[in-house]
């Protein structure tokens, strides 16, 4: 629903004070699951770190309340993770200290400002983790749009074409997230990682990565609501190499390929943006996705 000018204007001091997200670039936060080891025995408690920031380092702990769904998908199907051992790791809460004296463990991964919940693997295979937020509103001005569309989402609008000109036009935009990690179990691996597992929108790969060798490709279809995302960039990095940022394009049946370049942990993002529709409050709706796997 596009509003004038000044209405505009008037929307920013109103979500100003009902506490809505109002923030540059830097609110734009991916959220990404970092199990401890991404491969397990039957039985074996596992701490899932869950990331909120970028792939290297969080800069907001995720609180339960935040969560709409956890879930693992495996040879039983799919069926809820306990939120119980949920912990979120705040700047100056009692876990603060304890967290910074943490920063180096995990290869070097900084645990502050991060949430975790734990794991055990009831049955050997692959285990699908699918983590889902509730929806959370944002407003920014039209600068901060633009390099969030570029940067970040890697896309381009016609802003212009939907009556955003002026650099102090509040953009409105509602985003719902998801992430996704996958765990190999007793040593064996199974079809149930290249399944979707449902969520609004995801990434699945059509290869198992913990069969993929470097020097060999590996294989992702996108999906929105069930259905293959056409023609939509994914952007792809590593855990070692801190300056890939390599940007693929889906093809007619919403399937990516990548090239396997080294043993490591690799992820894959993507946000999709689209203008709201005209009975919607706001401007735009985004949904984001997330996946990471280790090849070893």
């Amino acid at each position: 629903m596009q509003v004038s000018l000044a209405s505009r204007r008037v929307f920013l001091l109103v979500i100003f004070s009902l506490g809505w997200l109002t923030a540059p670039i830097g609110w734009a936060h991916d959220v990404y699951l970092k199990p401890t080891s991404y491969e397990t025995e039957t039985g074996q408690e596992t701490e899932v770190i869950v990331f909120d920031g970028s792939f290297a380092e969080s800069v907001y702990a995720i609180t339960t309340g935040s969560v709409s769904e956890l879930q693992v998908a495996d040879a039983g199907g799919t069926s809820s993770i306990d939120t119980s051992s949920w912990d979120s790791v705040e700047k100056k809460s009692p876990l603060w200290k304890l967290a910074r004296k943490r920063s180096g463990t995990l290869s070097g991964t900084n645990l502050k400002l991060t949430s975790s919940f734990k794991y055990s693997p009831d049955k050997p295979g692959s285990h699908v983790l699918g983590l889902s937020l509730y929806e959370f509103r944002v407003a920014m001005n039209l600068e901060d749009f633009v390099t969030y569309l570029e940067e970040e989402a890697g896309q381009t609008l016609d802003l212009e074409a939907l009556g955003f000109t002026e650099p102090d036009d509040v953009i409105r935009e509602r985003f719902t997230k998801t992430a996704k990690t996958i765990i190999n179990v007793d040593g064996e691996v199974s079809s149930h990682a290249l399944e979707p597992m449902g969520l609004l929108v995801e990434i699945v790969p059509l290869e198992h990565p913990a069969t993929t060798e470097v020097g060999q490709s590996l294989s992702f279809r996108l999906f929105e609501e069930g259905e293959p995302l056409t023609d939509h960039p994914v952007i792809i990095g590593r855990k070692g190499d801190s300056d890939l940022h390599l940007v693929l394009l889906s093809d007619d049946k919403g399937i990516v390929t990548l090239p396997i370049t080294a043993t490591d942990v690799w992820w894959l993002k993507l946000i999709r943006i689209q203008p709201a529709p005209e009975d919607d409050p706001m401007d735009f709706y985004s949904r984001w996705a997330s996946l990471t796997f280790e090849i070893d």
